[in-house]
């Protein structure tokens, strides 16, 4: 079901893909949801068309460390996870994991944290949000 939106609204939605042919081969470019004009595969990426060229849906993680990352800010601290550090209420060093509600419950929504990370999420969040020091 698609959410309540405009017909002017969904025209200025636009997306991150990558270019796939021309000079910007391989860069993030943003394009408008309404200009796609047809959507395939190319074995294991989406491929986008539109008017003006042909794009890839970032469809790997790796892909979306390379590109939105650094835009977003995002951190690493998994090899399946990244985290928006200013969206983290909580981590418990402990069970290494990284918590975005107010009130930790069992139904909490978390991302895990390897070993190798613990030294960078102690340094971006501070002693004071571990859990396990509380």
């Amino acid at each position: 079901m698609l959410p309540d939106i405009s017909e002017e609204e969904l025209k200025e939605i636009l997306i991150p893909v990558l270019q796939v042919d021309g000079s910007k081969a391989g860069e993030m470019v943003l394009i408008k949801l309404v200009d796609i004009c047809s959507i395939t595969t190319d074995g294991r990426h989406l491929k986008l068309d539109t008017a003006e060229g042909t794009y890839h849906m970032m469809a790997t993680l790796d892909e979306v460390g390379e590109h939105l990352a650094p835009m977003l800010g995002l951190k690493k601290i998994d090899r399946v996870n990244y985290i928006q550090p200013s969206k983290v209420t909580y981590y418990d060093s402990l069970y290494r994991k990284i918590y975005f509600d107010e009130t930790i419950t069992p139904h909490s929504k978390f991302a895990t944290i390897a070993q190798r990370y613990m030294d960078t999420v102690e340094a971006l969040l501070g002693e004071e949000k571990d859990l396990a020091k509380s």
